[in-house]
């Protein structure tokens, strides 16, 4: 991290990264890799595959979630269908 001194009250500052955000140890675009993969591979078969720990992949997804959820326009949806199915047989009566 850059660190740079503050115009405001000259005490050192951390410079903003575009490519990273503060509050994750990963890069942005490697959130966006892992969580790409963790779509198609279980998250820990992922991690062990890129070198990183199921958190890292758990964080990467989460991240990628949130995005999506920003971006969602549910516009005009006025009704929404949810189908049941039942993992067991009916019990016989």
């Amino acid at each position: 991290m850059r660190r740079v001194d503050s115009p405001r009250c000259g005490t050192p500052d951390f410079g903003k990264l575009p490519w990273a955000d503060s509050r994750q140890c990963s890069t942005r675009v490697f959130g966006r890799f892992l969580a790409s993969w963790a779509k198609r591979l279980p998250g820990q078969d992922a991690a062990r595959i890129f070198d990183t720990s199921w958190d890292t992949v758990h964080r990467a997804a989460g991240m990628a979630v949130n995005w999506e959820r920003a971006r969602i326009n549910l516009e005009g949806v006025t009704v929404l269908g949810v189908d049941e199915f039942a993992g067991r047989p009916a019990s016989a009566t």
